[in-house]
């Protein structure tokens, strides 16, 4: 069952926290609009770590060059929010299925 977008927001946070928890940030103001790199500095391998966390914990592998590739060039910063809202997606393209041909 798909969670919410509610629950993705919440559960994506909670694996930040994880993600940074010996790490010496405030992450009291931690949500949707928290930049990876910015506010977290997070590291490509971070996000690779990361990456696999929201997997594992939404049992899928999601096609993050999707999220990262824009116009041909990687993003160099990344919310939250854009995270939750790209895994929510992909659960909505997933359960629309293959299109016939």
């Amino acid at each position: 069952m798909k969670p919410t977008h509610a629950q993705i927001v919440s559960g994506i946070v909670q694996l930040v926290r994880e993600a940074t928890a010996d790490w010496d940030l405030d992450l009291e103001d931690l949500g949707p609009d928290s930049k990876l790199v910015a506010d977290l500095c997070f590291s490509s391998v971070d996000f690779v770590h990361l990456v696999a966390s929201v997997e594992m914990r939404y049992g899928r592998k999601l096609q993050f060059e999707k999220l990262l590739i824009r116009d041909g060039a990687y993003r160099t910063e990344l919310t939250v929010g854009e995270l939750a809202q790209f895994v929510d997606d992909e659960y909505d393209h997933e359960s629309q299925g293959p299109r016939p041909a």
